[in-house]
């Protein structure tokens, strides 16, 4: 699922395990501790498949449009999941550590997850059908996506879905937000436009020359740029702004494009120190537990490791997967 549509759902349900604590707003280290549990899940899980976000199916399109080159489902997540892996220990050893527990026990809000357990009673047919197309699909862009293309599979489902009457025309017209698809397809056409009339290698060599002698540096660069860049704007943003300065910086110096691709759109996925880096943190200090400072002291240590890590992959993990800069 999207990172913004799972906090979105978590946050109620920890809302209600937080009243049913009787958890303070602004004293309560606990609480500060599961909210800021949500938003660091949902960033860190996010960049581990194309589910995650836009980022990752935007950034693919545009490698493929350039390049003609392709990520399997597989492929992407081998190559974040030596990022992903280690920042899920990491993040609970961090947050335990900035927002040590002040309770002994969680009795009461297991209660309540219990309460609910049994009051939503048994799975729909609408719901069970739901679940088994997702499923199906998700095995479609594991096994078939590379061939037959992520879009193809994902409709697919979705026409499942039409014609069982599980969603309806008129509820996607209200939920799906056309203008941010008509912005995806724009920044796949600028970015082409760009990359086959020269204009980005014209800026490769107007701005980022110095690093031209060396791949890894390349790398940590446009990684770091990525990364401090979707503190302030929106991932998909980064990506369409970054991606055709990216494949000419690749074609320059000779480095594999789908190692830049990747350059740009991991560190894209790991903004932690900004409410208005990511909707799951906004959502989170939305919440009245959090104040900026715990959000941007935290953040700042886990962007830091995340960086590296992800440096630390492009050197020792992605090399043994083929990718190599």
């Amino acid at each position: 699922m999207s990172e913004h549509a799972v906090a979105a759902m978590m946050f109620p349900v920890v809302a209600e395990i937080a009243t049913a604590l009787r958890l303070e707003k602004g004293s309560s280290s606990f609480g500060r501790l599961l909210f800021m549990a949500i938003a660091w899940g949902c960033i860190i899980g996010g960049i581990a498949t194309f589910l995650g976000g836009a980022r990752a199916p935007l950034a693919a399109g545009m490698l493929r449009e350039n390049t003609g080159l392709t990520f399997g489902f597989l492929e992407w997540t081998a190559a974040a999941c030596m990022i992903v892996l280690p920042l899920l220990g990491i993040g609970f050893f961090l947050l335990l550590r900035f927002f040590p527990p002040d309770l002994r026990n969680v009795e009461e809000g297991v209660k309540f997850l219990n309460r609910k357990r049994l009051e939503s009673g048994r799975f729909s047919y609408d719901e069970m059908l739901t679940a088994v197309v997702m499923l199906f699909t998700i095995c479609g862009w594991i096994f078939f996506g590379e061939k037959t293309g992520l879009a193809a599979i994902a409709i697919l489902g979705t026409a499942v879905l039409f014609t069982f009457r599980v969603v309806s025309w008129k509820k996607i017209e209200e939920y799906v937000n056309w203008g941010i698809i008509l912005m995806y397809g724009g920044s796949i056409a600028l970015a082409s436009a760009l990359e086959k009339s020269g204009a980005a290698l014209w800026i490769v060599g107007k701005g980022l020359g110095l690093f031209a002698q060396s791949p890894f540096i390349a790398i940590m660069v446009i990684s770091l740029v990525s990364i401090l860049l979707t503190e302030c704007i929106s991932h998909a943003a980064v990506v369409a702004i970054l991606m055709p300065v990216g494949m000419g910086l690749a074609t320059s110096i000779g480095i594999d494009p789908k190692v830049m691709t990747l350059s740009i759109a991991l560190p894209a996925g790991l903004a932690y120190c900004l409410p208005m880096g990511t909707p799951a943190t906004a959502i989170a200090y939305a919440s009245g537990f959090l104040k900026s400072r715990d959000i941007i002291v935290a953040g700042s240590v886990i962007m830091a490791i995340s960086w590296i890590l992800f440096l630390f992959s492009v050197v020792f993990v992605w090399p043994h997967l083929g990718l190599k800069n």
